[in-house]
């Protein structure tokens, strides 16, 4: 299997065909099932136009035969460079929950929960909230 060429396929390359999600926290979602794909279209429109900074920290790995869990803190730094000063970032802290199968000696992931324990800023500055506050 050849080095994947872009951001999308590298992410891909991590993920089970299909995740159960949870982002309800952050997001207000109902927590589903989605395909590798949705999820990343997700990721891509919500983050587009974006500069980001994903922080993870302190991974907390058990594994079980086939399957494992790892649970992490984050800090999510988001800057619009579009927006005027002050109404230009939204900044996120919190756990990331992650549960992935071992395939053919292969990690995926194929759940993941994030909780929220800090939001400071524009949630208008993240795609998949704007309208939403």
């Amino acid at each position: 299997m050849g080095r994947p060429r872009c951001r999308k396929e590298q992410l891909r390359s991590h993920l089970a065909d299909e995740i159960d999600i949870d982002y309800s926290d952050f997001r207000s979602e109902t927590p589903r099932r989605v395909t590798a794909e949705a999820y990343i279209k997700q990721r891509v429109e919500g983050l587009a136009g974006l500069r980001t900074l994903h922080v993870s920290t302190t991974q907390e790995v058990t594994i079980k035969n086939n399957t494992a869990q790892c649970q992490s803190a984050y800090q999510i730094y988001r800057l619009d460079p579009t927006r005027k000063l002050g109404e230009n970032r939204l900044d996120t802290a919190g756990n990331y929950f992650h549960s992935l199968i071992q395939t053919d000696g292969h990690w995926l992931i194929d759940g993941i929960k994030q909780t929220v324990v800090i939001v400071s800023g524009n949630p208008q500055v993240h795609g998949a909230l704007r309208g939403t506050y």
